[in-house]
């Protein structure tokens, strides 16, 4: 009986030695990567943890698909983070990373190029803050998984950057929710998203509809009795 538990105390102890090999192994294949995206501008992947880091100053290099430094890399790619200090992300940065699943971008990023994440399949949610002033052409394209947007600023902002139409039809998650502003000669708006109320004031006819952004947000609408018209869409 005592030979017995002793047998099995042993085999134990074997098989959490292999295990803790194994785990070794493991973590010395890890490897990371880098070098430099831009002309103050570098990169880091951390290939254990699928971590693909741009920091610095500035631009990143605009690329094609197949000259982006990471390119050997990207189905290792899982999350990608642009800190504060970079400006712009580069044309095709992340085309095709088929196992990247989320991304944050800096505050500092003013402009996305074209087809940065495009064909990133796996891709699911997006924040960005509100200095981001333009998206380039099909910067989201075939990113059928994207559910998520996180922005910085309220829908105001959110409706006034350039190429935002880029980005699919999907929630999006505003750090301000309260938005206001003029909709006509003598007419305003003020809309809150964490309510879902938008309120339209004043005089006369409405002209626009800076609101129509966060339509999926408005869950009731009060319109002034002075407002005459609405727009016809």
């Amino acid at each position: 009986m005592k030979n017995g538990v002793l047998l099995i105390i042993k085999r134990a102890l074997l098989a959490a030695a292999v295990v803790c090999v194994f785990a070794m192994l493991l973590s010395a294949n890890a490897e990371n990567y880098g070098g430099a995206c831009g002309e103050n501008v570098t990169w880091s992947l951390d290939t254990e943890t699928g971590v693909l880091t741009i920091s610095g100053t500035g631009s990143m290099s605009n690329t094609s698909y197949y000259t982006v430094p990471w390119y050997s890399y990207r189905d290792t790619i899982k999350k990608a983070v642009i800190e504060d200090g970079v400006q712009s992300v580069g044309n095709s940065a992340f085309s095709d990373c088929i196992t990247l699943s989320s991304v944050d971008l800096g505050n500092g990023v003013g402009y996305i190029g074209q087809y940065v994440f495009s064909g990133c399949v796996s891709l699911t949610s997006v924040s960005f803050g509100n200095n981001l002033k333009s998206i380039g052409y099909c910067a989201f394209s075939a990113c059928e998984q994207l559910k998520d947007v996180y922005y910085g600023g309220n829908f105001v902002e959110y409706g006034q950057i350039d190429g935002v139409y880029y980005i699919p039809n999907i929630s999006v998650h505003f750090a301000d929710p309260v938005g206001k502003g003029e909709c006509g000669t003598e007419a305003n708006f003020y809309g809150n998203t964490d309510t879902g109320k938008l309120t339209l004031s004043g005089a006369g006819a409405v002209t626009s509809r800076p609101w129509s952004i966060a339509a999926g947000a408005w869950k009731s609408v009060v319109i002034g009795e002075d407002i005459t018209e609405l727009p016809e869409n």
